[in-house]
């Protein structure tokens, strides 16, 4: 397997993630516990 494919699949996952985060930050900022474990 080649590592490239693997780094840029993650890469994307994890920007993928961020964006989750911020949109349920935004439904729910009023509370502090985190929901997403990246």
């Amino acid at each position: 397997m080649s590592g490239g494919k693997q780094m840029k699949q993650a890469a994307i996952l994890s920007i993928y993630c961020l964006e989750e985060q911020h949109l349920q930050a935004q439904k729910m900022h009023d509370r502090d516990e985190k929901w997403f474990d990246c």
